[in-house]
C-alpha cells in the first residue's frame, strides 16, 4: 500500500523519460524507461537503489536536454524560458520521485 502510493510519481516520471525517448527514437531507452516501475516487484533492496539511481539519472537526461535546448533556441532567437521551466519541473519531479522512494517504510519492505 506504502509503495503504490509512493510508486505512482515514479511510473508518472518513467512514462514521461518513455516518452521523450520515443521522440528521439531511442527505441531501446523507451523500453528500459517502461521496465523501470517494474524492477521495483523484485523486493531487494539493491534493486530499490538502483530504480533510485536511474530515477536520478533520467533527472540529468532531462537537465541535459534542458541545457542543449536552450542553446538551440538562443541561437536561432526563439523564446526558451517557458519551456526550460517546464522541463526543469519534470527534472524535479522525476528527482521528487526517486525520493519518495528514499523512505524508512519503503526501504522496510527491500530487505538487504
Amino acid at each position: 500500500r506504502i509503495l503504490i502510493g509512493r510508486g505512482i510519481p515514479l511510473v508518472i516520471a518513467a512514462l514521461l523519460m518513455a516518452a521523450h525517448f520515443l521522440r528521439d527514437g531511442a527505441w531501446g531507452l523507451l523500453v528500459v524507461s517502461l521496465c523501470v516501475p517494474l524492477l521495483l516487484l523484485h523486493r531487494r533492496r539493491s534493486v530499490l537503489s538502483l530504480v533510485q539511481v536511474l530515477a536520478c539519472v533520467g533527472a540529468g537526461v532531462w537537465g541535459y536536454t534542458t541545457l542543449r535546448l536552450v542553446e538551440a533556441r538562443l541561437a536561432v532567437g526563439l523564446p526558451w524560458e517557458r519551456m526550460a521551466l517546464i522541463l526543469v519541473g519534470v527534472a524535479l519531479f522525476t528527482l521528487w520521485a526517486a525520493l519518495l522512494l528514499n523512505s524508512e517504510k519503503v526501504r522496510e519492505k527491500y530487505p538487504e
